[in-house]
C-alpha cells in the first residue's frame, strides 16, 4: 500500500477567533489537505478532506494542488461561525 511519505501540521487560528489544524500530506496519498476548525469555545467543530477520484500523481496534480491550497488556506482563514 502506497502511503504518505511526510504529514506536515500546521496550526491557525483565524481573525474572527477560531482555531484548527491544517494537515498536509506529502507524497503518494489519496487526500493531500484534511484540516479541522472550532470557534474559540469548542462548542463548534468542522472537519474537512480533500480527495481525487484519481490514480495519486503527485508531478501531474501539483498545479491543481497549489490552486487548491491557496483556496483552503483563504477559506480557513476567513471562516466565520453564524448563529
Amino acid at each position: 500500500n502506497k502511503r504518505a511519505s511526510f504529514i506536515d501540521n500546521v496550526p491557525f487560528r483565524n481573525r474572527y477567533g477560531s482555531e484548527g489544524m491544517l494537515f498536509e500530506l506529502k507524497g503518494p496519498a489519496a487526500s493531500p489537505y484534511q484540516f479541522y476548525i472550532s470557534d474559540s469555545l469548542r462548542e463548534h467543530f468542522f472537519r474537512g478532506s480533500i480527495y481525487f477520484n484519481t490514480e495519486t500523481k503527485v508531478d501531474s496534480l501539483k498545479p491543481m494542488l497549489e490552486f487548491i491550497k491557496q483556496d483552503l488556506d483563504s477559506i480557513l482563514l476567513t471562516f466565520q461561525w453564524i448563529e
